[in-house]
């Protein structure tokens, strides 16, 4: 069975009052197995750098001996500002740099292209942001029309990814094994009626395969466990993954939760930590932009070498 796209078209009505949250498909399975006390990485957003110790090889492919680039363990263009120096060499930065996050930061199809353009992030080709994007909205003739919102008045809207588990990987599923849950789109709700005086509703323009949002998050998760313990520390899960080589179903090693609280501190939130059942098995909580009340994204790491006690988490 074919994974879902984020989107084919995503909408809203207006200009009655919508949840800032929407209610997702929950799933059957609510298996969850409880993290221990984690550590937060607050993301500021632009503002000054956090850089670790330089890696020295590569985090994907492990080739070393070779010149290798830095990485923003959440890009720059979503005001990431913690780097992992020497961390990716050429083919990998290709794949995961240019390639996955490429799309996961479009200007106009990205699950995070309303936000980027509202709250007017940093680009490396400022000249080429768009002024505005476009959205079907159906007037109150109940005609649809692509209509071009200027960037100002442009809704901020991000995606969801809704399971209710935990990782299969960290639950006994299989690594082909489906999980119930859905893709959303989530709207900012005074937005949306700001909208109001153009017609009865919204729909989102374009696609993009939700997969990539589930290998972002597993670069991120990767990445930030490499930063805080070191690459020898532990045996990693997500690589292959990361680099579209393991063709798990995407929710073996990324779960999404539903979280309405709207957190002011910082503009994304990533936690490490591991499963209290054994305490070998290293996790990941990954809240982006979350003053907004997005989701909780929960990302299955790899497993410790060597136990550690919770304070060397």
């Amino acid at each position: 069975m074919p994974e879902p796209l984020w989107f084919y078209s995503g909408g809203t009505a207006l200009p009655t009052s919508v949840p800032t949250c929407a209610a997702g498909a929950i799933a059957e399975d609510k298996t969850l197995i409880e993290p221990i006390r984690m550590p937060e990485f607050i993301v500021e957003g632009f503002g000054r750098q956090k850089v670790f110790s330089p890696v020295g090889r590569c985090i994907y492919c492990g080739l070393q001996g070779c010149k290798l680039g830095d990485e923003h363990i959440i890009p720059q263009g979503l005001g990431g500002n913690m780097i992992l120096p020497e961390s990716s060499c050429r083919n990998c930065e290709r794949e995961v740099g240019a390639q996955l996050e490429g799309r996961i930061l479009h200007k106009t199809t990205g699950p995070f292209a309303g936000l980027r353009l509202r709250l007017d992030f940093k680009s490396k080709r400022p000249k080429d942001r768009p002024k505005s994007l476009p959205f079907t909205i159906t007037g109150k003739d109940g005609v649809p029309r692509v209509v071009e919102i200027p960037a100002a008045r442009v809704p901020k809207y991000w995606f969801a990814y809704i399971t209710e588990t935990s990782p299969g990987i960290i639950v006994g599923k299989k690594a082909d094994e489906l999980a119930r849950g859905r893709f959303y789109p989530m709207w900012d709700v005074n937005d949306v009626k700001a909208l109001s005086d153009l017609g009865t509703q919204i729909t989102i323009q374009g696609a993009g395969e939700g997969r990539d949002l589930a290998r972002f998050l597993a670069k991120i998760a990767h990445a930030m466990a490499v930063a805080r313990y070191g690459i020898d520390a532990f045996e990693p899960w997500l690589p292959n993954f990361i680099l579209g080589k393991d063709h798990c179903a995407m929710h073996y090693y990324v779960a999404g939760h539903e979280n309405k609280t709207c957190d002011q501190k910082g503009i994304h939130k990533v936690t490490l930590g591991t499963w209290e059942d054994d305490g070998m098995r290293i996790g990941a909580r990954i809240r982006l932009f979350c003053k907004w009340g997005t989701p909780d994204y929960e990302v299955a790491v790899g497993r410790f070498k060597q136990r550690r006690n919770e304070e060397e988490l």
